[in-house]
C-alpha cells in the first residue's frame, strides 16, 4: 500500500486573517480542531503542521501533534507540502488547508482512493451547490473540464450567468492531493 500523509499548512500572518490557525473554537484552537479530524483518515499513515510560526509549532505541540518547522518565505500552502515532502518520505502528499475545522476524514480517504486508483499527480474535491452559496465570496468555486480536471478557481461566481440563479456551481473543499513526482517537479520550477 502506498504511504500517504497529511500536511497542513499554517501560517500566522494570513492577510486576511492574522492568527486564524489559533483561533477559539469551543475553547479549542482551529488547528488542533483541524489536526484532530485529519488523524480520524483511515487511509492516511500520519498528520503533520507545517508552519513557520513558533506560537502555532508550541501550540501544536502542547496538544501532542506532529509539526514541521519550514520556511517563513513559502508564497503558498502548496509551497510548504513540497518542503516537508524533502522532509518526509511518502508517496502522496495530502494538503489539508489549516481553515477547515469540520473537515470530514472520509474526504481525506477519497483524496487518497483517487490518487492510487487513477495512478494521478493532483486530486482535489468539490460539491454541487446552488446560488445562495455560490455567490459567498468565501466559497471558492471550482470550473472543470470534460474529464472532471479543475481549470481553474475563483471566489467570484464560475460560471458567469446573465441569470446566475439558474446555475449550478462547483464548491471547492479545501483539500488537495499530491503524489511525490508533482512536488519534485513543482521544487524544480520553483528553484530555476
Amino acid at each position: 500500500m502506498a504511504k500517504s500523509i497529511v500536511v497542513i499548512p499554517a501560517r500566522y500572518q494570513s492577510s486576511r486573517f492574522p492568527g486564524k490557525p489559533l483561533c477559539m473554537i469551543d475553547g479549542v484552537p482551529m488547528i488542533q480542531r483541524v489536526y484532530e479530524a485529519s488523524v480520524q483518515s483511515q487511509l492516511a499513515q500520519d498528520v503533520i503542521v507545517a508552519t513557520d510560526d513558533e506560537r502555532i509549532s508550541d501550540v501544536v505541540k502542547g496538544f501532542n501533534g506532529n509539526v514541521i518547522m519550514t520556511s517563513a518565505s513559502h508564497q503558498t500552502g502548496t509551497e510548504r507540502v513540497a518542503e516537508v515532502a524533502e522532509k518526509i518520505k511518502a508517496d502522496y502528499y495530502i494538503n489539508v488547508q489549516g481553515d477547515e475545522p469540520f473537515l470530514k476524514p472520509n474526504n481525506i480517504d477519497l483524496v487518497i482512493n483517487d490518487l492510487e486508483k487513477n495512478d494521478s499527480d493532483i486530486s482535489t474535491l468539490y460539491y454541487l451547490a446552488g446560488f445562495a452559496e455560490g455567490k459567498n465570496k468565501s466559497r471558492v468555486k471550482v470550473v472543470t473540464n470534460n474529464k472532471d480536471e479543475a481549470m481553474y478557481f475563483s471566489r467570484s461566481l464560475i460560471p458567469y450567468s446573465q441569470q446566475p440563479e439558474d446555475c449550478t456551481y462547483r464548491i471547492h473543499i479545501g483539500i488537495y492531493g499530491y503524489g511525490r513526482r508533482f512536488l519534485a517537479q513543482l521544487k524544480s520550477i520553483n528553484t530555476n
